[in-house]
């Protein structure tokens, strides 16, 4: 499988607070250049707050989707 590459520039203070765009990338990808390890730990840093959270990619045969929070009730306010 090829994956395309399409850039999404963003600051250093955007990308440590997360984004969604990063939801696969934190399971899927392998970083190549990292420069300071800044990916690495931020990623790091994002991938305990779904942990806390019992965030998990659930499949339905090729598809795949993310329940952030399973336990989650009406009203419950959360930060990813």
């Amino acid at each position: 499988m090829t994956a395309a590459v399409a850039p999404v520039p963003k600051p250093p203070a955007e990308v440590a607070r997360g984004s969604p765009l990063f939801r696969d990338p934190l399971e899927d990808a392998k970083l190549r250049v990292d420069r300071d390890a800044f990916l690495d730990q931020t990623f790091a840093a994002l991938r305990a707050r779904r942990a806390r959270l019992g965030t998990r990619r659930i499949w339905r045969g090729p598809v795949g989707f993310w329940d952030l929070k399973p336990d989650y009730r009406p009203g419950d306010v959360f930060e990813l």
